[in-house]
């Protein structure tokens, strides 16, 4: 697998491991998408160091000092790496830990479903705004997006960054269609900046999304100071 790096830290962002909780991270190398203000731009190139799932393992086991029995697995994107993930994640189940896997919501995951919690981004369109034909992008990625939901338990998780009034009026949309289906995900709205928590709050508060399991996520991690 293509791994940039093997680390402890905090769960800063939403998950059924509960935001702020310890865990080993697993940040595959490589991603399909070039959003405009990613916030780990050096995990995209599709590059990283060549690592076999028992190579991760025995890493995970050693570097899990604190027994946290938690590992999350982000990127880059983890689902370009699906063969090797699904093994990963089984190898991990075996180990006993609570694992979550951390997706841009542009590839099919269903393959993962119940084995894990799924963590999906839905991209706004302010994350396109540097590509050409950027609202056609925009609108299909979303169609599939919205398709891949559809797999998600009451146990995952949607996630909604937001930058604009335009992100926020969007992602209120889709994530009342989602919060209407049977065994609905958990939904988050989170901040990208120049906007912060609490002027996401306020836009929040201010426009009564329809959502009613919709939780404000903040970057944790950042706040304290492990970015």
């Amino acid at each position: 697998m293509r791994v940039h790096s093997i680390f402890q830290s905090i769960n800063g962002e939403v998950t059924a491991s509960h935001q702020g909780s310890l865990c080993t991270f697993v940040r595959l190398q490589g991603c399909n998408m070039k959003c405009r203000w990613c916030d780990t731009p050096r995990s995209r190139p599709m590059k990283g160091k060549n690592r076999s799932v028992k190579d991760i393992t025995d890493i995970v086991y050693v570097q899990d000092v604190l027994n946290t029995e938690r590992v999350t697995i982000t990127g880059g994107e983890p689902l370009l790496q699906l063969p090797e993930l699904e093994e990963l994640i089984l190898k991990l189940e075996e180990m006993r830990f609570d694992i979550t896997v951390e997706t841009n919501g542009s590839l099919r995951f269903n393959k993962l479903a119940g084995k894990c919690c799924i963590v999906m981004d839905m991209k706004p369109i302010s994350a396109f705004k540097n590509l050409p034909n950027a609202e056609i992008k925009y609108e299909e990625y979303m169609t599939k997006a919205m398709e891949y939901s559809d797999d998600l338990r009451k146990t995952d998780w949607v996630k909604f960054p937001i930058q604009t009034r335009e992100d926020l009026k969007l992602a209120m949309k889709h994530s009342a269609a989602i919060a209407a289906e049977r065994d609905a995900p958990n939904i988050a709205f989170s901040p990208v900046s120049p906007i912060d928590g609490s002027a996401l709050y306020k836009w929040i508060h201010t426009n009564r999304p329809v959502t009613r399991n919709l939780v404000l996520n903040v970057q944790l991690h950042k706040l304290i100071g492990l970015a």
